[in-house]
């Protein structure tokens, strides 16, 4: 390029040089608030996410509850702290978490209803991402899953519905739940064995 050979932009970077402050920056802002926005949205969520990671409680025990019944959060907190009482602090955080995650679906039928509530319940069994589990009907639950082991502790075979051996009721006030630990399939061990000790001292305490 010859020298001194001036660009169209360089005629409008001159305009714009010679213009008050106030209106370059209205300009800047006119051509950038998409990118400015997208920016700050961007950045809000991944703030959001921080401080809700950071605000978060690491559970020391994952709970499934399978029923019907649709239970009130502040159910689900009594019963959350009902177990946490015999439970132990697993991650050593200094306090002792039980996480209770609902299925609101009825297992073995064939409507629609809950589907995504049987798809994820599938997840949980799957991951072994629930120790024990609250049953409104613990019978259908072990017919259709297979996953539950015997109060005693030991491993039922492999098709075993023998329920009444796997569960046992531990409150009726709104409708039957029961209690059930889940069978050792080698994913986390000590994890299951947490979660039945958990179990053992509640039913004791029952007992």
């Amino acid at each position: 390029m010859p020298k001194g050979y001036e660009t169209e932009q360089d005629r409008i970077n001159a305009r714009m040089r010679q213009k008050p402050l106030a209106e370059r920056l209205k300009n800047w802002w006119w051509y950038n608030k998409i990118f400015v926005l997208l920016a700050v949205l961007v950045g809000g969520v991944l703030l959001y996410l921080f401080l809700s990671d950071a605000g978060r409680v690491e559970a020391d025990y994952h709970v499934g509850m399978v029923t019907t019944v649709y239970r009130e959060e502040d159910e689900l907190l009594r019963l959350e702290s009902r177990l946490a009482a015999y439970g132990e602090d697993r991650n050593g955080d200094g306090q002792i978490q039980v996480d209770i995650t609902p299925y609101y679906a009825q297992l073995g039928s064939e409507s629609t209803e809950g589907y995504l509530a049987v798809a994820t319940l599938d997840a949980d069994l799957v991951g072994c991402r629930s120790g024990l589990f609250l049953l409104e009907d613990p019978e259908t639950f072990q017919r259709v899953t297979g996953a539950l082991r015997y109060l005693d502790g030991s491993q039922p075979e492999e098709g075993a519905e023998d329920w009444e051996n796997m569960a046992r009721l531990l409150d009726d006030k709104q409708s039957p739940l029961y209690i059930a630990c889940r069978e050792d399939n080698g994913t986390d061990s000590d994890y299951l064995d947490d979660s039945y000790e958990l179990m053992e001292k509640l039913l004791t305490d029952l007992a």
